[in-house]
């Protein structure tokens, strides 16, 4: 995390990347969260959608979400907000308070699309352009190479390491148990005599 906060070029991205790290949300996911889907003081996160990966790169109002992958119209994913993260969120709300204000100040319109990762002026970010640039800030600072996705695998494995509990962590992450441990490298075959 602290190549990207102190990147000259991608120090923005380092709330996505939180997002992403902490909850094993997939990109679209991040981009889609909203903070009315964000409960600080309960500590849970209940994804309702994700940023349509198609939007026009002139975007900057969110008309409408998609339905999370692998799940029916309506179905929500929830994650927990961790003893750690909790400052990370409050410091992202403060962070768009200021930037909503110096744009007010400046002239400049807000987007106000409630997006708990977004641009300086409220606008969404595209998936693809995101995921096109990764490679070459992975490649700015020496960082092995790794699709954006990856970061999803390596929530994962955190939460398996800090939890134990596969069928919890394949929840969160929307994957069957089997497809979760076949991803970690565990047999859950288990042979009687």
């Amino acid at each position: 995390m602290e190549h990207i906060a102190n990147h000259p070029v991608y120090y923005h991205w380092w709330p996505l990347f939180t997002v992403l790290l902490g909850t094993g949300c997939r990109i679209g996911e991040a981009l889609g969260l909203r903070w009315r889907d964000v409960d600080l003081t309960h500590r849970q996160i209940t994804l309702h959608g994700q940023l349509p990966c198609d939007l026009p790169h002139d975007t900057k109002i969110v008309v409408h979400l998609e339905p999370l992958k692998d799940r029916d119209e309506g179905e929500t994913r929830t994650f927990p907000i961790t003893e750690e993260a909790l400052p990370i969120f409050l410091r992202l709300r403060q962070e768009q308070t200021d930037q909503r204000r110096l744009c007010k100040l400046s002239g400049v319109e807000y987007y106000d699309n409630d997006l708990v990762v977004c641009k300086p002026d409220g606008s969404p970010y595209l998936q693809k352009r995101i995921s096109a640039r990764f490679t070459g800030f992975m490649r700015s600072t020496g960082m092995p190479k790794i699709r954006f996705h990856d970061l999803r695998g390596t929530a994962g494995t955190n939460m398996y390491n800090l939890t134990g509990d596969f069928y919890a962590v394949s929840q969160i992450l929307g994957h069957s148990v089997d497809d979760f441990a076949q991803q970690m490298g565990v047999n859950l075959n288990i042979n009687t005599v």
